[in-house]
């Protein structure tokens, strides 16, 4: 699983968002690559139009569930579990 979080280092409110994100990911003890994608950077500019993110902070789950603004700890950990439940249907 992979989790990318779009954020700007001016923003106000993407720490918080950082330190929800870390503590779900503490809390589910699965195997996720975190990507931390900084929206001023080369990278991270085509990354934002890749995936049409045009707020910060915005977490992409898998690639296709995004959460824009700063996640409620339990919604984010409904979707990330959500996520984890269709890997293991779809991987037998």
């Amino acid at each position: 699983m992979t989790i990318e979080l779009f954020f700007s280092p001016i923003c106000p409110h993407c720490p918080r968002a950082r330190e929800i994100l870390l503590e779900v990911l503490e809390e589910v003890n699965h195997k996720i690559r975190l990507e931390e994608v900084n929206v001023f950077s080369t990278e991270g500019v085509e990354k934002a139009e890749k995936y049409g993110v045009m707020a910060v902070p915005t977490i992409i789950v898998n690639r296709k569930r995004k959460i824009v603004g700063v996640p409620s700890k339990e919604g984010l950990l409904r979707v990330i579990r959500q996520e984890i439940v269709k890997e293991r249907t779809e991987s037998g």
